[in-house]
């Protein structure tokens, strides 16, 4: 299965109208279960979709906040990119399969979501999302 990431529709417009601070506000990744459906045109906030949200051993409620971002300009793609460190969930059990990235200061405002394309399941195994390559990229097409 391929791994998707895509944007929600609220984050687009909020970037359009310089509502969301990407690199400032304190964003974090929640693990959900593959009983969300995603609806990147109505989705909105993490309270919304919170009932999704994975559980079990190694895994803290809201998921994990990024740390040490930092952001590039590529003058040749014209392309922007934000990494962080990684974020690791040691010796987690559960199953899940979306990374929903939201932003905890302005609302819970949802950002993206990445779906693994099929139930990741971990058994007391440490679960590591790799942001060191960026995380959000934005340029021209």
């Amino acid at each position: 299965m391929a791994i998707t990431a895509t944007p929600y529709l609220i984050t687009v417009t909020h970037l359009a109208q310089a509502q969301q601070d990407l690199y400032g506000d304190t964003l974090n990744f929640a693990l959900f279960t593959s009983d969300y459906v995603p609806n990147y045109f109505g989705d909105f906030t993490f309270g919304g979709v919170a009932g999704f949200e994975t559980s079990g051993a190694g895994y803290d409620t809201g998921g994990k906040s990024l740390a040490n971002r930092s952001q590039s300009f590529n003058n040749t793609t014209f392309a922007f990119l934000l990494t962080a460190d990684a974020l690791v969930w040691p010796a987690l059990t559960a199953t899940f399969r979306y990374a929903v990235l939201y932003n905890l200061t302005k609302n819970e405002t949802l950002i993206g979501c990445i779906d693994f394309g099929e139930n990741l399941v971990y058994n007391q195994s440490d679960f590591t999302l790799d942001l060191t390559d960026g995380f959000i990229s934005l340029g021209r097409a």
